[in-house]
């Protein structure tokens, strides 16, 4: 009696290499300690306040109004960079750049506001500048390991997290040494090299979402249409 040979099993192509390209290790590397330095100023900022305060002669609530209207900022613009962050797929890279650029530019203004009123405008400006990091940043994670989606943003995430951590005993250490309106203006070529070294390695993000021109309003209405139906939304 002839018995079954056994099938012959082929042996599947290894899925795991594609997301082990140098220049995908170079793009998650850059995004997850770009973040971490991106983090680093605004809790390295809260520090910096009894010093503001002191300067200006601010009563505890106008020091906790900062803190506020930081968070406003960035939770208003969060919702029109991710409308933005989809629009111009193709443009990731530079938009990455141009957060952490803009970033720092805002509390190096803050570090030479002659008012309060001057402060309380930049770091809600600054607040939009941290919020245009998070949506293109998560979509080029998911993108580029759509099978290791929530791996990859939570390493993200982490950097974040260490920026959290190291951001206040950075400033603090240097709080001993420098004046607040010094430390801020120190940090701002730290913020110009992290972005020009963004700008370099991020460069053609997204260039393969080629922009269709001819259906530019198109996808702009479409765009608008879905943002529409979620502030529309009565579970909101």
């Amino acid at each position: 009696e002839d018995r079954e040979s056994p099938p012959v099993r082929i042996p599947e192509a290894p899925v795991e290499k594609a997301h082990k390209s140098p220049r995908k290790g170079v793009i998650f590397g850059t995004l997850v300690s770009t973040h971490a330095f991106e983090h680093i100023y605004p809790l390295g900022f809260n520090v910096i306040y009894p010093k503001i305060a002191e300067e200006f002669n601010l009563l505890p609530y106008q020091s906790g109004l900062i803190e506020s209207v930081r968070q406003w900022g960035q939770g208003i613009a969060s919702i029109f960079v991710g409308f933005l962050s989809d629009l111009f797929a193709h443009r990731r890279g530079l938009i990455l750049a141009f957060a952490i650029l803009f970033l720092g530019f805002c509390y190096l203004l803050v570090s030479l506001a002659p008012t309060y009123w001057v402060i309380l405008i930049m770091v809600a400006i600054a607040g939009t500048f941290n919020a245009t990091w998070h949506p293109p940043a998560i979509a080029t994670l998911s993108g580029l390991w759509p099978e290791r989606r929530g791996l990859s943003i939570t390493a993200h995430q982490s950097g974040g997290a260490i920026g959290d951590a190291i951001g206040p005993a950075i400033v603090g250490i240097l709080l001993v040494a420098f004046t607040w309106r010094q430390v801020l203006q120190l940090a701002f070529p730290v913020a110009l090299l992290v972005g020009i070294v963004v700008s370099a390695v991020l460069w053609n993000l997204g260039s393969e979402l080629k922009r269709d021109r001819a259906g530019f309003g198109q996808n702009l209405r479409s765009q608008m249409g879905d943002l529409g139906k979620v502030f529309a939304e009565k579970t909101m």
